[in-house]
């Protein structure tokens, strides 16, 4: 599964967000209307594939010791593709995991007093 060629689709015809489910195509979300795409179902084999791919090796352990995990994806710059925030979690199906455009909001530093 190609992530660039598929957020590209997904955001070219207007979606707010791309999930990705086991059991299900990828989806892309316009409101709160989903659009599965031309793509086999996702499995949870697939998702963690998807989840290693972007992921780093921290990051893969905090997914799987809390079954939850916020991060950025940037895409490849020829596609004209925003920077991406993702959320992946575990459900009882398996893993899950959602794309949007934007970028992560850093923490803030903290005021001296």
């Amino acid at each position: 599964m190609d992530l660039d060629d598929l957020l590209a689709t997904a955001f070219r015809h207007g979606a707010d967000s791309l999930q990705f489910r086991p059991g299900s195509p990828p989806l892309a979300y316009v409101g709160k209307r989903p659009m599965p795409l031309s793509h086999p179902v996702a499995t949870a084999d697939s998702i963690n594939a998807l989840i290693a791919g972007i992921a780093s090796e921290l990051e893969q352990a905090t997914f799987v010791g809390t079954g939850a995990l916020e991060g950025q994806y940037t895409p490849d710059p020829k596609r004209g593709l925003p920077d991406m925030v993702y959320r992946a979690r575990q459900t009882p199906n398996g893993p899950a995991v959602a794309f949007r455009p934007g970028a992560a909001v850093a923490a803030a530093e903290p005021v001296a007093a």
